[in-house]
């Protein structure tokens, strides 16, 4: 809405909310909104249930303390929402959506100070906890969590988000204690630290989907991957390059990321992926540079080139849907004139300024067109290679200006596993 009513053509004059605390909780956010938009776009703010008075200084004390009132509301609320979600946790109940493998169903409803409050209980959804079983069970054999991840995405096995299954899925039941019958939660959320000192684990009355004996060993077995993740075979982080976002993988579609001297396709590291794409960086950084060089010096290239137009089919389709309505106001005009709705002069006028929209839209079309000539498009990329190729080549420059014409420069390039070659798309 902000960045709305920010553009050039000031579409919007007003912005109307219920009351100031709709607009904003925090009195900072509220402050440097209201003071950028009415000063800087001459854009107003209004409270429908909190009108204020005229007298600018008195309107300014009680929008103030309105909002101060609004953010005390709101820390005070979550506060209680904490300490009756601490409440819960501690009595063993399940907070949130119900786990994989589980389903949450209505088993009572009750009236309580006029108000009804529906109670649901953990049930075993059937289809799900025979999948839980087969992860505790696989890893508990030895398989790891890669190969669980293409064993279930192969028989087109869905997370509880229709997703498909990644290491960090896997990684999350096997130390779920939900299986085992009790109930967790952590203030502020987990993020994916299962030890953090802040969780609280309690039984619960739900039934559980894993014996005892199979949690055991598989948090035997996560305890050694900690061990060996977090030494000598730790993996090292993604690091940033100036091609960052532009590699892709070609059998999965998937982002290719920087690890230590190599490219790797980012959902092959996270079980999405059964084919490993790993190329090093010099051989990608060589590649693109040769590339580029032959393409500076118009010499036959050894990468396949697959020109992308800098204007596609769509921005078409909007125009000729432009020109089609002003091929509709024209006959309504002409039919006004014929009712004798409007005059011969404002006839006229009105059809020299619809000839006039015309001839600017017949114009865009043909540009569009135009820019949609593979050789113009061949000849905007040489320019761009020019420069381009001494950039990329100077140690002087940044990684983050190099990463600004890249992303200038190239759509995206795909790393053809099989055939071991880089097609370029460029923008």
């Amino acid at each position: 809405m902000i960045s709305k009513a920010k553009e050039k053509s000031k579409p919007i004059d007003i912005i109307l909310v219920h009351k100031l605390d709709r607009f904003a909780r925090n009195r900072e956010d509220s402050i440097v909104y209201k003071s950028m938009l009415r000063k800087k776009y001459d854009v107003d703010i209004v409270a429908v249930k909190e009108l204020l008075p005229e007298d600018r200084k008195l309107a300014m004390m009680m929008e103030s303390q309105l909002e101060t009132w609004g953010e005390y509301y709101s820390m005070n609320l979550s506060d209680e929402v904490k300490k009756g979600l601490r409440k819960k946790a501690n009595r063993g109940e399940h907070i949130g959506r119900a786990s994989f493998g589980y389903v949450k169903i209505v088993v009572d409803v009750k009236r309580i100070n006029n108000q009804e409050k529906v109670i649901r209980e953990m049930k075993i959804k059937e289809d799900e906890a025979e999948i839980v079983k087969i992860i505790f069970q696989k890893f508990i054999d030895g398989e790891s969590i890669v190969k669980i991840c293409h064993y279930l995405n192969d028989l087109g096995i869905k997370t509880k988000n229709n997703n498909q299954f990644s290491d960090r899925t896997i990684r999350w039941i096997l130390n779920n204690p939900v299986y085992i019958g009790k109930a967790r939660w952590t203030e502020g959320g987990m993020d994916r630290n299962f030890n953090n000192p802040n969780t609280i684990i309690k039984d619960s009355n739900f039934p559980p989907i894993i014996d005892l004996e199979t949690w055991n060993k598989a948090q035997d077995r996560l305890k050694q991957f900690s061990i060996v993740y977090n030494n000598k075979n730790k993996i090292s982080p993604k690091q940033e390059h100036w091609l960052r976002g532009i590699m892709r993988c070609d059998t999965c579609g998937g982002i290719m990321v920087k690890t230590n001297k190599y490219f790797q396709c980012s959902n092959y590291t996270h079980g999405k992926c059964k084919i490993s794409h790993s190329i090093t960086v010099k051989q990608v950084e060589d590649a693109i540079l040769e590339q580029l060089d032959q393409t500076c010096k118009n010499k036959p290239i050894n990468i396949e080139i697959n020109p992308k137009s800098f204007k596609n089919d769509s921005e078409i389709s909007i125009l000729t849907n432009q020109l089609s309505q002003i091929e509709q106001k024209e006959e309504r005009i002409k039919i006004a004139y014929e009712n004798g709705v409007d005059s011969l002069e404002e006839y006229k006028e009105n059809k020299i300024r619809l000839l006039n929209d015309k001839k600017i839209l017949l114009s865009k079309i043909e540009e569009v067109k135009k820019d949609k000539d593979v050789n113009i498009v061949r000849n905007k990329i040489f320019k761009k290679c020019e420069s381009a190729y001494d950039t990329f080549r100077d140690n002087e420059i940044s990684d983050f200006d190099k990463s600004i014409i890249a992303h200038e420069l190239f759509d995206k390039i795909v790393f053809v596993k099989n055939e071991h070659k880089l097609i370029i798309y460029y923008k």
